[in-house]
């Protein structure tokens, strides 16, 4: 059975985590075949996390078109070559750890600093991607760019509320 997922990550939680009784398989499902790995992460950010195209322009510091034609070539690419999607075994997840970490930590820079909106945090993306890289040093416990990962972010994460001041802003650095 998939974790658990908590409001508009329930959908992101039950398509990414679904390899053979709550397995690996973030990324995978939106990445498999895509060209570039540019294109495989700005596909999964944007069909399985729910980014808009300007929050993955900006997390790739590229235009928005630029981000706008990389999705339309891997949707493209998917539908000509009826690339299904498919659940990943367990063992298939290593090939493509680089692609599920970085979509992971852009979820998680992206609720760390939001491009857009009125709030400069997003708690609830910073709360997604911790608890995705946990799964995933759960089921990779000795791959240390899981482990380091997921550090980043606990330690990253333990600053949110210094960031931001008592009116809203920016908090004080010092």
């Amino acid at each position: 059975m998939a974790p658990a997922g908590r409001g508009r990550f329930r959908g992101l939680t039950t398509r990414v985590w679904c390899v053979s009784g709550g397995g690996a398989g973030v990324g995978r499902r939106a990445c498999r075949g895509l060209p570039g790995r540019p294109g495989q992460i700005a596909r999964t950010l944007r069909a399985v996390c729910g980014l808009t195209t300007a929050q993955i322009a900006r997390a790739f510091l590229v235009p928005e078109s630029t981000v706008g034609r990389r999705i339309t070539r891997a949707k493209r690419k998917i539908r000509d070559a009826g690339i299904a999607y498919r659940i990943p075994g367990p063992g298939d997840l290593g090939g493509r750890l680089a692609e599920v970490l970085a979509v992971i930590y852009l979820l998680f820079n992206e609720g760390y600093a939001a491009s857009s909106g009125a709030d400069l945090l997003r708690p609830d993306l910073c709360a997604e991607a911790i608890r995705l890289a946990r799964l995933l040093r759960r089921l990779m416990p000795a791959e240390p760019e899981v482990g380091g990962l997921t550090a980043l972010m606990l330690f990253q994460d333990a600053r949110r509320a210094a960031r931001v001041a008592e009116a809203g802003g920016r908090g004080p650095l010092g």
